[in-house]
């Protein structure tokens, strides 16, 4: 079996991300992490 390993952005949930690996696909989930800031833009 393989191995690769990888540095994460720094706005990925590390505690979220998932890996799977069937029938010769390997699938990554890597949620970005809630933010919790918005700004509000006035147009016009």
């Amino acid at each position: 079996m393989a191995s690769r390993s990888f540095a994460l952005a720094s706005d990925i949930d590390e505690a979220k991300a998932d890996a799977k690996y069937q029938s010769g696909v390997l699938e990554l989930r890597l949620p970005k992490k809630a933010t919790g800031s918005s700004k509000k833009l006035s147009v016009g």
